[in-house]
């Protein structure tokens, strides 16, 4: 019965590891942010495995929005990886990564109201990296 009990444990254990190895390692992820006029909105760090971020952007409440995606380096974060992509409508945009960041496993979704959008907006969507 001991036994038994502790492959119980060591399936779930394993389970677990794995489960928690895919939502930390995922590719693609949806997001819902109220972006502010003047602080960007920033995802966790995500899983890193093409050589293009797409931003799928399903709603935008107004105004424009700017997104770029930022990758560790070394022991600092918070280095762009990707130009800034403006869109004040839905539909998905491309942000090719810089040749500099083709290594890094790890990424980041930036989002930010553009120069002349004065007001929080709101907007959701899934970005893919």
């Amino acid at each position: 019965m001991k036994n038994k009990i502790s492959k119980i444990f060591a399936g779930i254990f394993v389970a677990t590891l794995v489960v928690g190895g895919n939502i930390v390692s995922a590719a693609s992820v949806g997001y819902s942010a109220t972006v502010p006029v003047y602080n960007d909105y920033e995802s966790g760090w995500l899983g890193k495995s093409a050589s293009t971020a797409q931003n799928t952007c399903t709603y935008i409440q107004r105004g424009k929005l700017v997104s770029w995606m930022e990758c560790k380096s070394g022991l600092s974060s918070g280095v762009n990886a990707t130009d800034k992509v403006t869109y004040g409508t839905t539909g998905t945009y491309s942000m090719p990564y810089y040749y500099g960041f083709s290594g890094h496993t790890e990424a980041l979704l930036n989002i930010s109201t553009s120069s002349s959008t004065f007001v929080t907006v709101s907007t959701n969507g899934r970005i893919t990296t």
